[in-house]
Parts: C-alpha cells; sequence; structure tokens
C-alpha cells in the first residue's frame, strides 16, 4: 500500500515501464493495513510469449526496512567516529591487507599537507624508499599479528608511530590500523633542556672553591635527597658526589642552615 511518505516520482517511473513491458528494480517506502510503514525493494520481470509479446510480470518483494535502519546506523556511527578522530590530536589511519588506505583523519591530512583519498597507496604519497619501509613493516604486523611503535621522520617532523593489526570474527588480521602523535615539539625542548643541563653541570663542575647541589630537605629542614651534586664536593665535604647522593646524612649537618633556605 501507497501512503503519504511514498515516492510519487517512483510511482509514476513504474507506471509508465509496466506500460512498455520493462522490467525494473526500485526500493521504495510502503505502508502495511495498519498504517506501519516499511521499505520495499522490489523488482520486477517480464516474461513474453514465443511470438515475443508480454504475457505478465514476475515481482520480487524484499522487506528490508531492519536492512536500511542498520546501515544508517552503521553510518551514523563512522560518521562519529571521523568526527572524533578529525580532532584527535595525533594522525589516524587505517589500511587494508594490500595497503590501500580505508581510512585517514585531518591531522594525517596535515602532517603531509595533502589530502588522501581511499585506495590511494604509501607509493602514492611517500617517497619510494620511505613507502617501501612502511610496506614492510605493514607486511610484518599483518604476518605476525603483533603490534610494534617506532619514531620516524615525515616531512621534517619526527613521529612516534604504534601500527597494530585489526582482526576478523575469527581473529584473522585483515587490516591494519596506526596512530602517530607528532613529538618535534616535545624532543626540541628535551634537547634543549639537555643541553641546558649539561652547561649548568659544566659550570658547576668548574666552580672554584665551591659545590652546586639539588636536594629535597626533610621535616627537620635537612637534606633528605641529592638529586644532583658537583664535583666541588670533594674538595669541600671530603665525599664524592656519588656518596652524597646515595648517603645524604654523610654531608647533611655540613651544609650551612643559611645555604638550605
Amino acid at each position: 500500500l501507497q501512503g503519504q511518505g511514498t515516492d510519487n516520482a517512483t510511482i509514476e517511473m513504474m507506471r509508465s515501464r509496466l506500460k512498455r513491458g520493462e522490467g525494473f528494480k526500485v526500493v521504495i517506502l510502503n505502508y502495511t493495513k495498519s498504517n506501519t510503514p516499511y521499505w520495499n525493494q522490489l523488482e520486477v520481470i517480464p516474461y513474453f510469449e514465443q511470438d515475443g509479446s508480454i504475457q505478465g510480470f514476475m515481482a520480487i518483494q524484499l522487506d528490508i526496512t531492519e536492512l536500511r535502519a542498520a546501515i544508517q546506523t552503521v553510518g551514523r556511527s563512522q560518521s562519529q567516529l571521523k568526527t572524533i578522530f578529525d580532532h584527535a590530536p595525533m594522525v589516524v589511519f587505517m589500511k587494508d591487507a594490500e595497503g590501500k588506505y580505508i581510512f585517514t583523519n585531518k591531522a594525517f591530512h596535515e602532517a603531509i599537507g595533502r589530502e588522501v583519498l581511499p585506495g590511494q597507496t604509501d607509493f602514492d604519497i611517500f617517497p619510494e624508499e620511505f613507502a617501501r619501509d612502511c610496506r614492510r613493516k605493514d607486511a610484518d604486523i599483518l604476518a605476525k599479528g603483533e603490534l610494534i611503535s617506532f619514531e620516524h621522520i615525515v616531512s621534517g617532523r619526527i613521529f612516534y608511530e604504534t601500527k597494530f593489526p585489526i582482526r576478523d570474527q575469527d581473529g584473522n588480521p585483515y587490516a591494519l590500523g596506526g596512530m602517530s602523535l607528532d613529538m618535534t615539539e616535545r624532543m626540541q625542548m628535551m634537547n634543549a633542556i639537555r643541553e641546558s643541563e649539561e652547561m649548568i653541570s659544566t659550570l658547576a663542575n668548574n666552580l672554584p672553591n665551591g659545590v652546586i647541589c639539588k636536594f629535597e630537605i626533610d621535616d627537620s629542614g635537612l637534606p633528605a635527597i641529592f638529586h644532583y651534586v658537583s664535583s666541588g664536593a670533594t674538595d669541600l665535604f671530603g665525599v664524592s658526589p656519588e656518596e652524597m647522593i646515595q648517603d645524604p646524612g654523610s654531608v647533611a649537618l655540613l651544609i650551612p642552615r643559611e645555604d638550605l633556605t
């Protein structure tokens, strides 16, 4: 039965095809006698007499309401996941077993400076040597079914990447997922801190008649833990920096109280 939501253009197309003796296949919204809507997949096939004249039509109908709802649910879920991944501060991607990209997020496109289309491979995006290395890692992950993590450089940026197999219901890897975090600024900051610490250590170890310490004090106001002691401790306190770090109490009382504040 037809109802308020039935598409009139589809109805007219069906009538026109029938008049011309032609078959068709459509999906149309119909209604039950109780006025409940349902999606109907309808295929009409003409059959002929020996002289070529139309003898009649055969119709095959299938209620696809639940299937259509399931497809829409999956579509909404995929859209929601894409929205989440596009706002993630890291590169996210998925490839099939042949190395073709199924999904890439916004951060991926920004990292390489271009959009990646479904079906493209690393050879369409990266230099050949880098693409070959990616493909080798991917094949190894799918063969062994194991996660791997590593650092690599893309367009001058340092990324920490994790790749992992995606399995089917039987537990067999059929695709590969990956997440990659841009560590460039963090690595630069860590290198700057390391260089600063090395410079301070060099200055402290060459300080005449003095010592530089980094420590924590206990409730009594005395050093409880030494994190760093310069080499001047040997001349000033008669113990090595290593001994002070291992046994803070050995020199705690030797340090003037005014130097502990």
